[in-house]
């Protein structure tokens, strides 16, 4: 992951974190003291803008964490959020360290599930993390725009190894009863699961609309370092 990159092109993910929150607001039941993790935070500026405006003033902590050691580093860099603390983490282990279980009032995730391999682990170990009582707010997309020319780059041979970059239910013939099986299996009894048709983002010009590509490509970073190259929860 390049973080300078992604930073140059992440607003098309602070709004999509805005929308989540228009939407599921009046779902989420703060608590005093609360400890508050966010995965797949990236670069922590859409954590400044979309997520931390949401959040209780009299939260006891708030965790970022992203699977990038690069990300990482930049956040520890460049973030001075109030009671923060950054660390690397993936959210599909299926070794889920002991100290995080139980631990978090809220989870909070913008545009991540739909980049793991296995989100129903993902969904699992959310479950897993969760105090009892605790709620999570996760945002995903069925498809990425750009899956279809992965899917055409990964029937050559040399290629195919990179097949896990795709979407995780790209095949699948319902995206939406796909992830409801995921979120079933990770033992959630109560949660909305609201799929949005032709979803829209708006940008003030064509200008920001350019610079939020990037963002987009951030997926073809493994591949170009290759030498064949030059929404809502309670448990």
């Amino acid at each position: 992951m390049i973080p300078e990159l992604w930073v140059k092109g992440n607003c098309f993910t602070q709004r999509v974190a805005q929308n989540t929150f228009q939407k599921c607001r009046h779902l989420l039941k703060w608590k005093n003291n609360e400890s508050i993790l966010e995965f797949g935070a990236a670069d922590g500026n859409t954590s400044v803008t979309s997520v931390l405006p949401e959040l209780p003033k009299d939260y006891k902590e708030y965790v970022l964490t992203d699977v990038s050691p690069d990300m990482v580093e930049y956040m520890k860099k460049n973030l001075n959020i109030p009671r923060s603390k950054i660390m690397q983490h993936d959210i599909g282990t299926i070794k889920l360290q002991d100290e995080l279980k139980n631990k978090f009032d809220h989870i909070i995730s913008i545009f991540v599930m739909h980049m793991l391999p296995n989100p129903r682990q993902g969904f699992i170990n959310i479950n897993k993390m969760l105090k009892p009582g605790g709620q999570a707010v996760v945002s995903f997309v069925e498809r990425l725009p750009i899956d279809d020319a992965f899917h055409n780059l990964f029937q050559y041979s040399k290629w195919s190894r990179y097949g896990h970059m795709l979407s995780p239910h790209y095949y699948s013939d319902n995206v939406e009863e796909s992830y409801k099986k995921d979120i079933d299996a990770a033992g959630f009894k109560s949660y909305t699961l609201d799929f949005e048709k032709d979803y829209q983002v708006f940008f003030e010009d064509d200008n920001v609309l350019r610079i939020s590509a990037p963002s987009e490509t951030q997926r073809m970073t493994e591949i170009s370092r290759s030498p064949h190259c030059g929404q809502y929860f309670e448990k």
